[in-house]
């Protein structure tokens, strides 16, 4: 028995994930080689979700005479659980609309993009953002600079103030962005905190918004998002406190500075 995409889809794998559940199966495992070709993706791509994967408890190694193969973990339960997963996330997301509580998990690349651009989908004029260093570094590399020029660029137009808290080692990071890079973030309606970096050295970017709560770890490439107002504010405060630990910065005025501009 095989995993349906229905029983995949409210995980919200990547494709590529879902592509791999779907084509293993209990009775046969697969080397790297061996599935990169069945299912058309690259071998270095196939090796480093298979590992995610195994992280999250979907597939496993085994070892077959002298090298190592991959098999989904007990397919047959796993499909039966995932069913009665999703059918009580049904009947929970339910009754959290109903308490105007709603919880929503994201997975991959595409899940922690939806969760950033929550904050051009949900109507407030500020935004409070504390960057984890190891996730800015994470998204740095994991995202393509036209996706984030392009999301500078939205949040613009819409007016949207962000109030940021970033590590002191943003600044060597700015340094080293190219002039394309550097312009993409000039004119940005930004108020900007550097506090020591031994503060913020985590792996999520933290986002505030009205009674929204958003948590994106690039690292993992994992996201939360909670819509509960007493929450939000909580971590509002918890904002403010941290500010109060570091410098104002003129991001505006670093740029304007930059040679990059001229």
């Amino acid at each position: 028995m095989k995993l349906q995409k229905a029983e995949l889809s409210f995980l919200n794998l990547s494709s590529l994930e879902a592509k791999i559940l779907q084509t293993m199966s209990p009775d046969v495992s697969f080397t790297v080689s061996e599935l990169s070709r069945e299912i058309k993706f690259p071998r270095t791509s196939v090796g480093f979700t298979l590992n995610r994967l195994k992280y999250r408890g979907f597939v496993k190694k085994i070892g077959v005479k002298k090298h190592t193969e991959w098999r989904v973990i007990a397919i047959d339960s796993l499909a039966s659980r995932l069913q009665s997963i999703s059918h009580r996330l049904s009947i929970d997301e339910d009754n959290n609309r109903r308490n105007n509580l709603f919880v929503k998990i994201g997975y991959g690349q595409e899940g922690f993009k939806r969760a950033y651009e929550k904050m051009l989908q949900i109507q407030c004029d500020r935004v409070y953002f504390i960057q984890g260093n190891k996730a800015a570094e994470a998204g740095l590399k994991k995202i393509n600079f036209s996706y984030y020029a392009d999301f500078h660029k939205k949040l613009r137009k819409k007016d949207i103030v962000m109030e940021a808290i970033a590590g002191e080692s943003i600044l060597k990071r700015l340094e080293n962005l190219s002039k394309e890079e550097i312009r993409a973030h000039k004119d940005r309606l930004i108020i900007t905190y550097l506090i020591p970096d031994q503060y913020i050295d985590f792996d999520v970017d933290i986002i505030m918004l009205n009674k929204h709560l958003i948590i994106v770890d690039p690292v993992n490439e994992i996201s939360l998002t909670i819509n509960e107002a007493s929450i939000s504010k909580a971590f509002q405060i918890i904002f403010i406190g941290l500010a109060s630990l570091g410098r104002k910065f003129d991001l505006n005025a670093f740029i304007r500075g930059s040679n990059f501009i001229h």
